[in-house]
């Protein structure tokens, strides 16, 4: 009997080591710091940008309004620091690669926008943004927030991004991508693309919910909007192009993932270690209960 026990307690502690491998190891909480890129006064469009002040002081008074022009700054110095870059209509997802140069080059031979948030002013918080097309600068209508709502976009990501595995991880902000058509996250690790991350609002997807889950990080839920970047890259690649005469905004749609790669490792190794754990106690519950027959 003590052999039996011994026996067992050994099948166990193989139970407990499969799943601590297959697990993901969450460290403390890993710092994002300054991962997105901000205007500094060291940045080349940091001239540019100041130069449209006027530009940006009107768009901003438009949209706090006349009741609230009192609110609005005489100076917008201290608010250039709190800029930062989201590159535009870049379809890096159709691309058929995840390499962090790659995808960079991409980036940066695109348009972008530097986002100017101004919080707390007359009781909401907007958003001027300051955008490059490749030839011109322009400066676009201003966005209004509630002030309960995650400002900025570098904010919200951030937050999302503090809470992945302990990692050296470098990331940038994308805007305008096909069936997406809202600010995200995309966050290297090693040089690869390793997440999507939602930057302020939820992604909006269409399919099951298993189907949804599949595309989500390993130990994250769909409510986390912590996604793999290369389901996410495939889903994108295996949809249509999107029909602009139909009613309604961007989808993504989680059934076009491929169903050779929906199965990730806590997937399948996680229930068949747990399948093969029971089948090894059992084998040796049957073995016990055969030997004491044989004796008695």
């Amino acid at each position: 009997m003590k052999r039996f026990f011994s026996r067992l307690a050994s099948v166990l502690a193989a139970c407990a080591l499969l799943l601590g491998m297959v697990a993901p190891s969450f460290a403390a909480e890993t710092t994002s710091g300054q991962l997105f890129e901000f205007l500094t006064q060291e940045n080349p469009d940091y001239a540019e940008v100041t130069a449209l002040e006027d530009d940006i002081l009107k768009e901003l008074r438009l949209a706090v309004g006349y009741s609230g022009a009192e609110d609005i700054p005489d100076d917008l110095t201290g608010y250039y620091a709190n800029a930062y870059k989201v590159y535009r209509d870049t379809q890096i997802l159709q691309m058929d690669t995840a390499g962090e140069e790659e995808l960079r080059a991409a980036l940066e031979e695109g348009p972008y926008s530097w986002v100017i948030p101004f919080p707390h002013l007359h009781g909401s918080s907007y958003n001027v943004p300051v955008s490059w097309d490749g030839e011109t600068w322009t400066v676009g209508a201003g966005q209004e927030y509630q002030e309960d709502s995650p400002l900025p976009y570098a904010e919200a990501a951030s937050q999302r991004i503090d809470r992945l595995p302990q990692g050296n991880y470098t990331a940038v902000l994308v805007d305008g991508l096909t069936h997406i058509q809202q600010p995200v996250s995309v966050v290297f690790e090693n040089g690869e693309a390793q997440y999507f991350i939602e930057a302020q609002y939820p992604l909006y997807l269409e399919g099951s919910e298993e189907e949804k889950q599949a595309l989500v990080a390993p130990g994250f839920s769909l409510d986390d909007g912590i996604f793999q970047y290369d389901k996410i890259a495939q889903v994108a690649r295996n949809m249509p192009p999107p029909n602009p005469e139909l009613m309604g905004g961007p989808i993504l749609d989680a059934s076009y993932l491929d169903s050779s790669s929906t199965s990730n490792q806590m997937e399948w190794v996680l229930p068949v270690g747990l399948g093969l754990a029971g089948i090894l106690v059992i084998a040796l519950i049957v073995a016990v209960v055969v030997r004491r027959r044989r004796a008695a």
